[in-house]
């Protein structure tokens, strides 16, 4: 059985958490305050636990 970090799924999910990091400063305030934040939260904890967590 794969190891959560090893499924393709996770893999994309990181790849994605990775786009929005990168991206954030660059979104409106609005945007960063509605949805951002969310996503950065979230990306956080799955790189720091290794494990996606439900929110």
């Amino acid at each position: 059985m794969k190891r959560v970090y090893e499924l393709d799924v996770y893999k994309l999910a990181e790849d994605l958490s990775d786009m929005v990091w990168n991206d954030f400063d660059k979104w409106n305030k609005k945007v960063q305050d509605t949805v951002g934040y969310q996503i950065i939260r979230s990306s956080i904890v799955q790189k720091h636990e290794g494990q996606i967590s439900n929110f």
